[in-house]
Formats: C-alpha cells, structure tokens, sequence
C-alpha cells in the first residue's frame, strides 16, 4: 500500500493554505526546470525589474500583488512563497526571472483555488506557470507544452 497519498505536507512558514495532501508533480517540475537552467531565464535581474513584473502579473490575474524580497537562507530553495511575499534565495542564484514566475505562479493559484487543496504543484498550477512564461517572453506556449508532455508534468487547458 502506498502510503504517500495520505502524507500531509506541512505548511509553508506561516500559510496554512500550503497544508495539503502529496504533491505528486513536485520533481517532475524541479526535473523539468533543471533541465532549462542553463538559459536566460536563471541570469540575476534587479529587485525593482522583479518587482515590476510580479506587480504586472499579479494584477493580469487579478490576484492581490505580492512583495519581492531577496534573502539569504542555507538550504536547497531558490526561493518561495509565503504570507504575501515572493522570497528570492540570493545564495542559490534565486534573484531570476525563472524562480520569480515559479513562485508567482504559487502565489496567484493559491488565491484562485484558496480552499481547495490543490498540491502545490498542480496541473492548474502549472498553467499559469507556463502563462507566465510566454506573457514575459521567457519561453512560448508551445514550447512549454512539449517541455511538460517531455517531463510527464500536467497541465490544466
């Protein structure tokens, strides 16, 4: 018996909405985004520019705006999401415009689908992860569409 399906995640500091059950697209997304990493969309980019582009799509989606901060924390995260605020990992290269839309991307499905439960990295947020990629010219929607198909990752059309 596979027991993951009943694990339940503990909330991200401080946002009970992250409380949910597995979250079973998790490293088919970290896979997926390793194998883009080596492009422009990991190359650091100035706080205000990130902020200006988390404003714009946040408001595009018509979810409440978030604030950006840059932060030095050990540990494996590039950056994430929490209480209204994108934190980008400064020591893991996290102040880039692919770690911002993935986080942003968590930020505008949390607020559409608040209550629900949705894994973290569900199909639903998985198309707004790739909206935002080709709203701000990173990578086209056709593209993302075979890199997902590629990396078994769903994705909600």
């Amino acid at each position: 018996m596979r027991l993951s399906k009943y694990l339940v995640r503990r909330p991200a500091k401080g946002n009970p909405r992250r409380a949910i059950k597995s979250d079973p697209q998790r490293h088919k997304v970290y896979a997926m985004e390793r194998s883009i990493i080596g492009s422009s969309i990991y190359s650091s980019v100035p706080l205000h520019i990130l902020q200006a582009i988390a404003d714009n799509a946040c408001k595009a989606e018509r979810a409440p705006l978030v604030k950006v901060r840059l932060v030095e924390e050990k540990g494996a995260l590039f950056g994430y999401w929490e209480d209204g605020f994108v934190c980008l990992n400064q020591n893991y290269h996290g102040a880039n415009i692919g770690v911002l839309l993935h986080e942003v991307a968590h930020a505008i499905t949390d607020y559409w689908f608040e209550g629900i439960g949705l894994p973290d990295h569900s199909p639903e947020w998985a198309y707004t992860y790739l909206k935002l990629l080709d709203k701000y010219n990173v990578i086209p929607k056709y593209a993302m569409l075979e890199i997902c198909r590629r990396f078994e990752v769903e994705v909600a059309l």
